[in-house]
C-alpha cells in the first residue's frame, strides 16, 4: 500500500462580493504523460477550498455544496483519466467528513461514506473550519482593532485548536485507510492568503495584521504536515507553494477580501489556484509511485 503527504488554508464563510479586476489564468492542467498513475477511481474529500465556490461553471447537482466543475478533484480526474467521486462541500468541518452530514447544504451522510474499497486515490482537504479560519480572518481582517485582535487571537486560541485540528484530521486519515486499504492518500493543505506580507486593496490591513495572520496560517501548514507523516499518506504543502500568488500578487490563486465574479468567492481559491493544486497533486502522485516499495 501507498499512501502520500502535502499541505494550504481553508475557509467556511462563503459570501459573494464582487471585484472587477481581473489576471491571465492557466488553462488546464498539463497534459497526460506515460508516467502518469494509473488511477482507476479517484474520491475527495473537503470543503470549499477543494469544492471552489465562485468558480464557473458550478454544479447544478452540488448547489448547495458550492462545488465547481472545474475544483482541483475534477482537474486530477480529467488528467488521470479517473472516475471521480467529488464529495467535498462548502463550510465543511472534520465532524462533517468523519461522522455526519451537513444539514445546510442536505447532506444526510458524512463524506466519509464515498469511500471505498476500489478507490485508488483519496485526497483530504479539510480542517480549517475547525474553529480556526473563519475567527482568524474576523479576528485579522474584519476588526477595527485588527492589531489588538489578530495577535490575541493567533497566540491565545489558535494553539489548542490547532492541537484539537491535527487529532481530528488524523483520525479521518486512518478511516480512509481502513475503508481503502489500496489507495494513495494525499492530505491537501490550504493555499495562504498572507503570504506576501504586503497589504494591498484585496487585502487592506496593516502589514503587521498580515504578518500576524500569516504566521497562523503556517502553523496549520505545519499541524496538517505532522498530521500527513504521522499517519503515513503524502502532503501536498500549498501554503508554501502559494507563496508569490496570494490576492496582492500579479498573478492570484486566491481571491482578497471581495470575491471575482465567475472566478471564485472572497478569501477563497480562483481557477488559477485550482489549477495550481491539480498539478501539484498529480506531481506527488506521480513522484511517489515511482519510489520503488519497500
Amino acid at each position: 500500500m501507498r499512501r502520500l503527504m502535502l499541505l494550504g488554508l481553508a475557509a467556511c464563510l462563503v459570501f459573494a462580493g464582487c471585484d472587477s479586476s481581473s489576471s491571465p489564468e492557466p488553462g488546464p492542467t498539463s497534459s497526460p504523460r506515460p508516467d502518469d498513475p494509473a488511477v482507476r477511481h479517484y474520491v475527495a474529500l473537503g470543503d470549499s477550498y477543494t469544492s471552489g465556490p465562485g468558480i464557473e461553471p458550478l454544479s447544478k447537482k452540488a448547489e448547495l455544496c458550492q462545488r465547481s466543475t472545474v475544483d482541483y478533484p475534477a482537474l486530477i480526474a480529467r488528467r488521470l483519466d479517473a472516475q471521480l467521486t467529488d464529495v467535498s462541500c462548502g463550510s465543511a468541518t472534520t465532524p462533517d467528513v468523519a461522522a455526519r452530514g451537513q444539514t445546510t447544504a442536505q447532506v444526510p451522510t458524512p463524506q466519509i461514506d464515498a469511500v471505498t474499497r476500489d478507490a485508488d486515490l483519496v485526497t483530504v482537504g479539510i480542517g480549517a473550519n475547525d474553529g480556526f479560519a473563519t475567527p482568524l480572518f474576523l479576528q485579522c481582517l474584519y476588526s477595527r482593532a485588527a492589531d489588538e485582535t489578530c495577535p490575541t487571537f493567533v497566540d491565545q486560541e489558535v494553539p489548542a485548536r490547532l492541537t484539537q485540528i491535527e487529532t481530528a484530521v488524523g483520525a479521518i486519515l486512518d478511516e480512509v485507510a481502513r475503508r481503502a486499504p489500496d489507495a494513495t492518500i494525499v492530505l491537501v493543505g490550504y493555499m495562504s492568503l498572507a503570504s506576501g506580507g504586503q497589504t494591498c486593496k484585496a487585502l487592506p490591513v496593516p502589514d503587521e495584521v498580515l504578518a500576524t495572520m500569516h504566521e497562523a496560517e503556517q502553523s496549520l501548514e505545519k499541524t496538517l504536515a505532522s498530521a500527513a507523516k504521522e499517519h503515513q499518506v503524502l502532503f501536498v504543502p500549498m501554503g508554501r507553494l502559494s507563496k508569490g500568488h496570494d490576492p496582492c500578487a500579479d498573478r492570484p490563486w486566491t481571491n482578497g477580501i471581495k470575491a471575482s465574479p465567475g472566478n471564485g468567492e472572497f478569501l477563497h481559491p480562483r481557477k488559477a489556484g485550482m489549477v495550481a493544486t491539480a498539478d501539484a497533486v498529480v506531481d506527488a502522485v506521480r513522484e511517489a509511485r515511482s519510489e520503488p516499495e519497500d
